[in-house]
């Protein structure tokens, strides 16, 4: 697109350069004006090329337009992908997205996670129904890119669950940040009119935890929120059951070997098409079994 844009400008200061020569040498210049006037065939000629002119900077013109008008649309699809309908902040995707940055290399030792947990919602939505639990969600949102203040990102990852990472100087600016977090919601709650926000968050840093990993950092910071509000019990319940789940999964190589047929009668006689079509119901069943076990390993890894 940026190079689109330097050839469209380019293209349009060229031909306004050219119309411009073009006007002073006929008009101005010389006497081929009044020669113009004069012979009707040059008179024609002469309006047919200022009509192609026209025509030309008018094609210019409405590719800049649609051009312009398709750059905003696609800001605004992009900013409606990362954005989170409710929260009006970063959204899994958008969380996803600078996970992936990370995916293959060592995370900077000064960076941190917080996992923030909104325990409150739960109530307000029993007693005052979703739509109040939405608001306090988006209220809460606020409060928290209000407590930011643009140095740190914050994304909601889903439910009643934010998350904040920082990038430069976890182990100074999470600590100020939740300093602010606090008094930020202390405000809030003074107003009677506003329902009362309940928080517990998580903590995780690279340096101090000895972690070089996005996804364990991540997960660490989620597991200690979780130990907060729940105990430690549903830790380690959490974690048995990742480990049955671990534990029933089947190396792809043994997958194959699992699914064997039964003997067929040695009368039976296979077609190309039926062997084609028994190949193509393994593979279906094999893809299915992979799938089943990469979204468990991806859920383990977060």
């Amino acid at each position: 697109m940026k190079k689109f844009d330097q050839m469209k400008t380019l293209e349009l200061v060229v031909f306004m350069a050219f119309a411009g020569v073009c006007f002073y040498q006929i008009v101005i210049a010389s006497d081929i004006y009044q020669q113009i006037t004069t012979d009707k065939n040059v008179m024609h000629l002469c309006i047919f090329l200022w009509v192609s002119l026209f025509l030309s900077f008018a094609c210019i013109f409405v590719d800049f337009s649609l051009y312009s008008k398709q750059n905003e649309n696609l800001a605004s699809l992009t900013a409606a992908a990362n954005t989170d309908s409710v929260a009006r902040i970063a959204n899994r995707y958008s969380i996803d997205s600078i996970i992936d940055e990370y995916a293959d290399k060592d995370i900077p030792g000064e960076m941190g996670a917080a996992m923030i947990e909104l325990t409150s919602l739960k109530e307000v939505n029993s007693n005052y129904g979703r739509v109040e639990g939405n608001n306090l969600i988006r209220a809460f949102s606020i409060i928290l890119s209000m407590a930011s203040l643009d140095e740190c990102i914050v994304g909601r990852n889903g439910g009643n669950r934010f998350i904040i990472l920082y990038e430069k100087s976890s182990d100074l600016h999470l600590a100020v940040f939740l300093d602010r977090l606090a008094d930020k919601v202390r405000d809030y709650n003074a107003n009677t009119k506003n329902h009362h926000i309940e928080y517990e968050f998580g903590v995780a840093y690279a340096a101090r935890d000895d972690i070089t990993s996005i996804t364990r950092l991540i997960a660490l910071s989620s597991n200690r929120l979780t130990e907060k509000v729940r105990g430690e019990a549903a830790v380690e319940e959490e974690q048995s059951e990742n480990e049955k789940l671990l534990q029933e999964i089947i190396p792809f190589e043994e997958l194959i070997e699992e699914e064997q047929l039964e003997p067929l009668p040695l009368s039976v006689t296979f077609t190309q098409e039926d062997i084609a079509l028994i190949g193509a119901q393994k593979l279906q069943m094999l893809d299915t079994k992979r799938t089943r076990v990469q979204l468990f390993r991806q859920r383990m890894a977060l």
